[in-house]
């Protein structure tokens, strides 16, 4: 199974030649941080073009996510998310990215193993998504770019794959944070990573591969947490899918340098 990584676009520069060899799946992070857009972005993406000349793989971004809770009913807050989000859009359709990763707006309380469902809280939250994301879901699928919506504090998989199914796109998916997906597992019980994939089945769209041990959000390289590795790239394989595989830790030649040597990656 191919894998790619996370970058920002001097790093990218590090390992360019790992990227464009094998055309692995790319996901420029540049736009993350608050304020990102007032700096100056249309150098950063001529810059991109020129290094990624011959490159045909699938690229994506990393849309900001600090203080952007897509969940959110308060209207300037929606309006404060679809600007954002409307800015990123604007820099794929000039580097030609394919996937947008947007954080799950749903946060917790009590067992993981309850659905997030208190009484009316799911329906309301998943119409709050809507008037947020609805105008910039046409736009991303008029330039080919699937929305993968990553699980944050999410414990159980039930309302994420619920918001996911709300949209009926083709062009909104699910991205699974191994990361956090295992923390919450060590420390509530809740599924494991394989479980989340094999619960999102085709609608898995996106993975960020990091290693943890289950306390912090560590993004460390796959081998050094407690994540079983093989148990997720077996389930993802059984799914006859091609999910975006993106490590999305510091030193990513050493993660895939292990999952390589596990036979998982490569």
């Amino acid at each position: 199974m191919k894998i790619g990584a996370a970058v920002t676009i001097d790093r990218l520069e590090e390992n360019l030649s790992w990227f464009i060899n094998d055309q692995r799946d790319i996901e420029i992070q540049d736009w993350v941080q608050p304020n990102a857009f007032s700096e100056n972005s249309t150098k950063k993406i001529g810059k991109l073009n020129d290094l990624l000349d011959g490159y045909n793989g699938r690229m994506g971004v990393h849309a900001p996510y600090i203080g952007l809770n897509i969940g959110c009913v308060e209207k300037c807050v929606q309006e404060l998310a679809r600007d954002q989000f409307k800015q990123m859009l604007e820099v794929v359709s000039q580097i030609h990215a394919t996937h947008m990763v947007i954080h799950s707006p749903f946060i917790y309380f009590g067992d993981a193993f309850i659905p997030h469902i208190s009484e009316n809280s799911l329906g309301t939250e998943i119409e709050a998504v809507h008037e947020t994301i609805l105008p910039i879901l046409h736009e991303a699928e008029s330039l080919g770019c699937t929305l993968v919506i990553e699980n944050i504090f999410d414990k159980n998989t039930h309302a994420l794959l619920a918001l996911v199914d709300s949209f009926e796109s083709d062009f909104v998916k699910l991205s699974i944070d191994t990361g956090h997906a295992h923390i919450h597992h060590v420390l509530t019980n809740s599924p494991t990573v394989d479980t989340w994939a094999k619960v999102a089945g085709r609608r898995l769209g996106h993975l960020h591969l990091q290693d943890t041990d289950g306390r912090h959000d560590r993004h460390w390289q796959p081998g050094k947490g407690t994540i079983n590795w093989q148990a997720l790239f077996d389930t993802v394989e059984s799914l006859d899918i091609e999910p975006r595989m993106i490590l999305e830790v510091k030193d990513y030649i050493k993660g895939w340098s292990f999952l390589k040597s596990l036979r998982l990656a490569e």
